[in-house]
Order: C-alpha cells, then structure tokens, then sequence
C-alpha cells in the first residue's frame, strides 16, 4: 500500500485553462502554481505493510510482532520507540487489522467507526478505489485516543450522559476480583485484562480493595474506580513520585549531614551491568518511560525477555492469576523481586510520625545492604515506585523515572528519568506516608541473572500455578 503523489501538470494546465488562454497564464504565473504543489511532488510515499489482526490467539500488538518473522527481533525495539511508545494500544477491538510503515516503523490500525475525513491529514492513506466504493475503516496512526467503539449494552446498565460511572458490581462470593467482575458483564467481558492493564489501570491498589466494595467504571474513558472514604473516588494514583497534593517539595538534607560512601560489589556484574542500561535512558520524559517502564527496558536491552510466551511478565501474569489476582498485580518492583531475585532489605512502617527521624533510621539500616543494580521500590496502600541503586561522586543515588525533586544536578524541577540522591529520595517517601496517614514499606532487593533466564526459557501452560 503506497501513498500516491498528485498530479501536478494536470492541476496547473486547469488552472490554465479556467479563465485565461495558454498565452495569457505567464511563465510566473506557472511557476507560482508549481510551488504551490511542491509539497505533493516530493512527499515520499508511505510504503504501509500488513502485520496482522488482533484476536484471541494475537491479543497484543507484540504477540503480532514477535509472530512476524520480518519483525520479531525488534518487537520491543519497535513498540518502545518515539512513534509508538504512547498509543493507546489497551482499547484495541478484536478483529483490527495492525500494519507498520516500512520506512519509520511506526505502528498504524483500523478505525472501524472513524470516516476518513475525520483523521489528520498526515495520516490518510489515499487509494485508487473511489470515495464512495471505500471501506468503512480507515487505517490511523492513532497516536491520540481511538474511536474503537465497545459492543453494544446487553446488560441493561444505563449510561448516564457526561462521562458518569456505571456500577459493576460488588466484591462478594465468586466475583471477588475486578477482573471477576469485568468477566461476568457481558458488556465488558471481551475486554476484561484490556481494561485492567490499560494505562488508566495498570497501577491501581486492586489488592487493597475490600470485600463488599462497589466497583465502577466510566464507560468513556473505561477506567475503573471504587469507592472509599469518598463516593466514586479513584482507587490509586499511578506509580509515580508523589506529587498529587501539589506538595512534593525537596526534602532538604542539613549540610552538615555526611553521607555514607558507595562502595561497589565487583562479585555482581549482572547488577553493575543494570545500572549502565538504565543509565541510557537519562533525560527521557516520563510519558515515554515510567518508572516500572525503565527497569524493564534496562533488562531487555540486557537481553532479557520480557513480553510474549515465555517471557518475564508471562510469568508475572501466571503468578498473579494463580493467586486469584489481577494479572498486572507482579507488575511492580516488588514483583520482580519476587519472581526473579532475592530481598535483601524490607522496612515496614505502620505510621511515620517524624519523618526526619524515620527516614534517618531506614538510610541508616539499609546503607551496609546497598550495591549499585540493586532494585529499590516504595510502597504505601494507594501507590508506589520503583527504580534502581546506583552512586555519584561515592554518593548513593536513586535512578528513577517521576518527579525530579533531589536531582544529584542542581537544575529545576522536572518529571522524567533522572538521577536523584537517594537519602532525599527516601526522606520524601517518609513524608508522603506522613501527609496521607499510611504505611509505607521500602523493598530492596537483588534481580538474579539465573532465574531472570530461567523466567525466559518458561513456557507455561495456562492455568498452572507458580509457587
């Protein structure tokens, strides 16, 4: 499938010819009209090839991808990318049709419900077949939100107009899971994990709901909330620095505060080897990579699996399903340690009362534990984060993606991947458990090379259980 370039003689002998002689119409006049159609001249064509259809047995963009043999060796390489990385890939129908362009590798799909006068310019594939004998889909860059359109209500749920929530349901009995839920409505089942790892979702506190909760969900947007202290209010912030009080100042360590030096373990390469992989990703925005995101894209640029069959997150998926949980429950820093490391350091807090005191005593006793590689994650009962241990001039930093209050540079407040100093870092999650009344416990721990491959070569089949 090319984009075809127009026709520029015939656009100017009709201009020509609609009012003037061929004599009259000046050679600037047709030089005028030549750079007029400059742009369709040398626009290169689009060279758009099929990939493949989403369906039960391709239910992912990377399922289709690691199943193309052109390819599959680039399947994170090409999901991840600047063109791709932020498409709305959760809300994909079953049936749409996927293709790349061969050229950027940017990923493009079928909107079944969008008429082709509704996309940006940039993005229409124009066709010989006339206006009128075109299919009703259109293929999309789609890099804003799609028109996929959800099956028609059969469940007798009344939307109510202006985007408000609809009530799944309760957490009793056999439905005592939102995936339950979404599974049991005949409205949403056929979407039920596109919904719950969608980026509205992915974070959420799934396991912190309690039995008898009502569950909602806001059939414009398709994101899942429950109530709590407050009607219909969200769950869970996403996973990122806390900042959603609009008070995530710096915490400011005193000058006189001397820190401990770094001292790096030369037993643990595979470690040492994360630190650098991450490292490249420095100065990248946070819509590109979240914090979750960065340690798995320092892993895969490691070599290690991580999507498809057999990879590291079907093995985070199987754990999480085998203990009744949403399949992004393992999706966490936390997660990874458990399924492909060892814990090396756990601190628990009920309530942090003072936090200069707090934070001062967990510096104190997770510094004889710390080792560059190490994965390091935070986590209070509505949101958490995760990142990697890594030094600075023998100072212990934090390598992150989120908020950028302690940055190891002394530049402005941003939200990306960074470097921060990790006694400030922990000091503001001391502080963020102390605002909101929560508990907060602080996981270190160390991935191993042995079970992240042996995650690799897993295939297992569906429904076995993972201890």
């Amino acid at each position: 499938m090319r984009v075809q370039s127009s026709k520029i003689v015939e656009s100017i002998c009709h201009k020509q010819n609609s009012g003037k002689s061929p004599s009259a119409a000046s050679f600037a006049e047709v030089l005028e009209d030549a750079n007029t159609f400059r742009n369709p001249v040398t626009m290169p064509e689009r060279e758009i090839l099929p990939l493949g259809v989403i369906s039960d047995e391709k239910p992912t963009v990377s399922d289709i991808l690691i199943n193309n043999s052109q390819y599959r060796k680039d399947t994170w390489k090409i999901i991840f990318s600047d063109k791709n990385a932020q498409k709305d890939y959760a809300r994909m129908q079953p049936g749409t049709r996927i293709f790349i362009d061969k050229v950027t590798q940017e990923l493009l799909w079928e909107e079944g419900a969008t008429p082709a006068d509704s996309r940006p310019a940039q993005y229409a594939l124009q066709s010989s077949t006339p206006q009128g004998e075109q299919a009703a889909g259109s293929v999309s860059a789609a890099s804003g939100p799609l028109s996929a359109v959800l099956p028609a209500d059969t469940g007798g749920e009344a939307v109510r107009a202006g985007g408000e929530k609809i009530s799944l349901g309760r957490l009793e009995g056999e439905s005592a899971t939102v995936s339950h839920l979404l599974l049991q409505n005949p409205r949403f089942s056929r979407e039920a994990w596109r919904i719950i790892q969608a980026d509205s979702n992915c974070d959420k506190a799934f396991t912190q709901i309690q039995d008898g909760e009502e569950i909602f969900i806001d059939p414009q947007t398709l994101e899942l909330s429950w109530q709590q202290s407050s009607p219909l209010q969200v769950a869970a912030a996403p996973l990122e620095e806390f900042d959603e009080y609009g008070q995530a100042a710096a915490v400011n360590v005193p000058a006189e505060e001397e820190l401990p030096v770094a001292e790096e373990d030369q037993s643990d390469p595979f470690s040492s080897n994360l630190v650098r992989a991450v490292q490249s990703y420095l100065g990248k925005s946070y819509r590109e990579i979240n914090c979750y995101g960065l340690v798995v894209r320092g892993l895969s640029q490691m070599g290690i699996k991580y999507g498809g069959r057999g990879g590291l997150q079907d093995q985070l998926v199987q754990m999480a399903k085998s203990r009744g949980l949403p399949a992004n429950a393992y999706m966490t820093g936390e997660g990874l340690i458990e399924v492909s490391g060892e814990k090396v350091f756990t601190a628990s807090l009920n309530t942090v009362k003072n936090v200069e005191k707090a934070a001062g005593k967990i510096f104190n006793e997770i510094t004889p534990y710390l080792q560059k590689g190490y994965i390091l994650s935070f986590s209070t009962p509505t949101r958490g984060h995760t990142g990697i241990i890594s030094q600075h001039d023998q100072m212990w930093t934090f390598i992150n993606s989120g908020y950028m209050d302690n940055r190891i540079e002394k530049t402005g407040r941003s939200k990306g991947v960074g470097e921060e100093v990790l006694a400030k870092e922990i000091k503001n999650w001391c502080k963020v458990a102390a605002k909101s009344g929560e508990s907060l416990v602080i996981t270190l721990g160390r991935l191993q090379e042995e079970k992240l491959r042996t995650a690799q070569r897993q295939d297992l089949p569906t429904g076995q259980k993972v201890l």
